[in-house]
């Protein structure tokens, strides 16, 4: 499963900032004739900013501009936002320009930062055609930040110096991401996968789910826990808040910890997702015991929605005493019905706040985003992650994933079923090849069952003797009888019913059976004469006697491993590797190249790499015949194709103990969301029942 991280591009990243009044007074580069106090502070915070940075300006004269656009010194203000048609009318001048230099700058491969003044970034949003167009430009980033809701130039300047130490630092923002929902004993899959978990006081408590609370908290030893209140849960369900219980609950379970353990476990202030005012209340009548369960454990204040979010949230820490520690709670949830999603805005406004009891200390030096994870989509997850790393919190997550990667779309099965089918797979497989019947199927006894086999009787030659055969029959019957001249049969014919007639009349001779099998005998008749046929198919009448003789010296060979050996042929249900032979002589010679040469990937001095037209088809043959004729290769294709073949060996077993629902939803969790970092998990006797 995918890390949740910041993304970033590599190429070099826009900076997008406004002109300045200050100005040289010649013709310059426009990056060089501002002299304002946004251009200082990159000067002095970087040796050369445009090593770092692709700088776009706002300028009130010339729309956006490039760092290096020559332009001459010029007196004129921005128009104010507050003045509708000014703005208006210089959206519609300066905005297809804006938008063409935008474009030709973005890419995938970089990011973009914009710093504007207020003014500036009403006339930027309006040039790009409202929310709208701006977002559909910044998709063609890998990362954007746009500063919004700053309160003058020194909010702004604070924001721009966030944004160069993110650039020329390049520091790790670690990221803790809770699997949350957990509410059965198959999901903590995800804690034995390495994953921080995390669950709900609405499936879980001293009350109900005890067993999977206990192992939960037992969990907290190596990982992290977020241990959600459960209220948004009960207002789901229509249940009736009691906030007492929630307290009364999360005391009781972090009182049963070690200190250790309960710093490991992030717990949430109850609140009201409706009402600002009752969240205060809320937050003013716990605040003792909310003030004593942060001294233990890390506690989430959650800050929803208000008309003056910077105001609320400074009340509700301000009911806390501003205590240090406290971790800010960031609604990310968007569904169809239920809409609790922080703007970005809002969470940059946020972040931004100072404590007044803290001199120059953030009002939040940690936060957690509800509802978010790797899966979340990039224009929603990534500029929210990128102002937490810009503000330098700590920062976790937590989102439900189990719903979403099992069960099945239009596409096909999601990643957990497709694991647990394997899994299922692999527990079955696992007792087959450690079963009697599949291990003493071993290479020698699977020579002796070569599928369709059939020993050679003397009737299978004569019945050779026909309008078709008679020919071939005519050419083996003389390279069998080779030795015993008198039997040769060279009278040439013209006609086939003439060649009949010989023929007949020649196997009717004393001794010609005992011959003819003494030569044959041991032969697999179908092997043999598919490549008779072949070798029949030869124009040159020399190489078609020099390939009956080496067919014949091949069938003598009466070895346990002879290509045509049916000393021990049996029913097909018995073999694993009969049907990739069957390609030899049933005219799928590329099928069978195909096939052989990646069950060999492993052995390349055996593969097969020549390619091969139609008319080379025969010799091709007749190498692949010598290749697989070694035992060497023919026990590397046995042991292969008896592994993937597995499954025929399923009815000769006795019982296969199947593996239960929840032990393979437990390991199909594990595989989608493993770490590499595998967590020894103990389950109740019941879990594999």
């Amino acid at each position: 499963m995918s890390e949740i991280k910041v993304l970033s591009g590599e190429a070099k990243p826009v900076l997008v900032i406004s002109c300045s009044d200050k100005k040289l007074d010649s013709k310059a580069p426009a990056f060089d004739i501002y002299d304002g106090g946004i251009f200082k502070m990159l000067r002095a915070n970087m040796s050369n900013p445009l090593d770092f940075f692709e700088v776009l300006i706002l300028s009130a004269e010339h729309g956006l501009l490039s760092a290096d656009d020559i332009i001459e010194p010029y007196d004129k203000r921005m128009c104010s936002r507050n003045k509708e048609k000014d703005l208006t009318e210089y959206a519609e001048k300066h905005g297809d320009a804006a938008k063409k230099l935008l474009y030709k700058v973005s890419r995938q491969s970089r990011d973009v930062y914009v710093a504007l003044s207020n003014d500036y970034l009403a006339a930027f949003d309006l040039m790009l055609g409202g929310e709208e167009g701006v977002q559909k430009l910044l998709g063609r980033f890998q990362n954007h930040y746009i500063s919004r809701g700053h309160t003058g130039i020194g909010d702004l300047r604070g924001r721009l110096t966030r944004i160069i130490k993110n650039v020329t630092t390049n520091s790790q923002f670690p990221i803790t991401n809770f699997r949350s929902g957990v509410a059965n004993f198959p999901e903590l899959g995800y804690l034995a996968a390495g994953c921080d978990i995390g669950a709900s006081l609405a499936h879980t408590n001293r009350a109900k789910g005890s067993d999977l609370l206990s192992a939960l908290l037992n969990a907290t030893n190596s990982s992290r826990l977020f241990l959600d209140n459960g209220i948004i849960t009960m207002v789901n369900e229509g249940k009736q808040i009691d906030t007492d219980w929630v307290f009364d609950e999360y005391e009781a379970i972090i009182n049963s910890l070690k200190p250790r353990q309960a710093k490991n476990v992030s717990i949430v202030v109850p609140d009201d997702v409706f009402d600002n005012q009752a969240a205060l209340d809320i937050v003013h009548k716990y605040a003792p015991r909310i003030m004593k369960l942060a001294a233990k454990c890390d506690v989430i204040l959650p800050i929803h929605r208000s008309e003056d979010i910077k105001k609320h949230a400074m009340s509700m820490m301000e009911a806390l005493g501003y205590r240090k520690g406290i971790r800010l709670g960031v609604p990310c949830l968007t569904k169809k019905d239920l809409d609790f999603a922080l703007s970005v805005k809002d969470i940059d406004a946020l972040l931004s706040l100072k404590n007044p009891k803290h001199d120059g200390v953030s009002l939040f030096e940690k936060a957690h985003f509800f509802g978010m994870s790797e899966a979340t989509g990039k224009m929603k997850l990534q500029p929210r992650l990128l102002i937490a790393k810009l503000h330098g919190i700590d920062l976790s997550v937590d989102c439900c994933r189990t719903t979403a990667v099992f069960g099945k779309t239009k596409s096909g099965f999601r990643k957990g079923t497709v694991a647990t089918m394997q899994i299922e797979e692999n527990h079955i497989k696992k007792q087959v090849v450690s079963s009697e019947a599949y291990n003493l199927h071993t290479f020698e006894v699977e020579n002796g069952t070569q599928p369709q086999s059939v020993g050679f009787e003397f009737k299978h030659l004569t019945d050779m003797i026909n309008s078709d055969e008679v020919f071939m029959f005519i050419e083996l019957f003389n390279a069998l009888i080779a030795e015993t001249e008198h039997y040769l049969i060279l009278d040439v014919f013209d006609d086939a019913d003439d060649a009949i007639e010989a023929c007949r009349e020649m196997v009717l001779q004393p001794d010609v059976e005992y011959l003819i099998t003494s030569q044959i005998g041991e032969v697999d008749w179908k092997k043999f004469k598919a490549k008779l046929v072949i070798n029949h198919e030869l124009e040159s009448e020399e190489e078609r006697k020099e390939g009956l003789r080496d067919l014949i010296d091949i069938a003598k060979d009466t070895s346990f491993y002879s290509e045509f050996n049916s000393e021990h042929s049996s029913s097909d249900e018995d073999c694993v590797t009969g049907y990739l032979y069957e390609g030899i002589f049933e005219g799928c010679l590329g099928k069978f190249w195909s096939q052989y040469n990646e069950l060999m990937v492993d052995y390349p001095d055996l593969k097969m790499e020549k390619s091969f037209t139609a008319d080379e088809a025969e010799e091709e043959m007749e190498l692949f015949c010598q290749l697989v004729g070694k035992r060497e290769v023919q026990e590397i294709l046995f042991n292969k194709l008896k592994n993937s073949n597995w499954e025929t060996f399923l009815e000769k077993m006795g019982e296969v103990v199947e593996i239960s629902p929840m032990e393979k939803r437990f390991e199909a969790i594990k595989v989608v969301f493993g770490t590499g970092e595998s967590v020894p998990v103990q389950m109740p006797l019941r879990f594999c029942a």
